[in-house]
């Protein structure tokens, strides 16, 4: 399949491959009854295969004298990750008590392929909380569920073929929150429309602590 390049070296047995035909050959001086034989060789996407997914179907020929024979297509899904998470901060330094906005990315890479059944986990850093309320997805309010004391999740139907989708919320520093540099981590995941589990992230945003306020009198 053109969507697919040869792996060199990977035939078995040795195989003569035809980079313009773009085909592989074996040669065999005798196929006995009752004796099978089986070919094996690897393929892989070629970088230029855009983001998403691709049925591709390979078709295999034997050559006996004049006769030539074609198998039944073999049919593979190949898919080009086109699922991608971002995550900000909305300010780099914070103190106990400030509220931090965070904004989440979601993008479908794919010029022609849906993402179905989205669902966004963030784990929080220690210390800071939800703010009930702020969450929102391409400013439409969508609460979260809880993951515990340190974890959000939402669900959504999916992204559209090229869609871009942002999801923000708002936490707060909380007296359990130490002083230095505290991360919080999101993951996505979603089904394509084949049925294949897709995943981005993790997807990490970053913000220091300020150690001077809690020593105040």
């Amino acid at each position: 399949p053109e969507e697919l390049a040869y792996i060199a070296g990977s035939s078995q047995p040795e195989a003569t491959y035809d980079s313009e035909a773009h085909a592989l050959a074996w040669a065999l001086p005798v196929l006995l009854p009752d004796a099978p034989q089986s070919f094996r060789f690897a393929l892989t996407p070629r970088e230029t295969l855009t983001a998403g997914e691709h049925l591709v179907a390979n078709v295999a020929s034997t050559n006996l004298d004049s006769s030539s024979f074609d198998s039944e297509p073999a049919e593979v899904v190949v898919s080009v990750p086109f699922f991608a998470i971002q995550k900000k901060a909305g300010r780099p330094v914070v103190e106990l008590g400030d509220l931090v906005d965070y904004e989440i990315t979601l993008q479908n890479l794919s010029p022609g392929d849906s993402l179905l059944a989205v669902r966004v986990e963030d784990r929080l850093p220690f210390g800071f909380g939800y703010i009930k309320g702020t969450a929102r997805l391409d400013g439409v309010k969508l609460d979260p569920d809880s993951l515990g004391a340190q974890g959000l999740a939402w669900r959504f139907s999916g992204l559209a073929a090229g869609e871009t989708r942002k999801l923000s919320y708002r936490l707060v520093v909380g007296v359990g929150a130490e002083a230095g540099d505290r991360t919080n981590v999101a993951v996505a995941t979603a089904v394509t429309a084949s049925g294949v589990a897709a995943s981005a992230g993790p997807a990490r945003a970053q913000v220091q602590i300020r150690p001077n306020l809690f020593a105040r009198g």
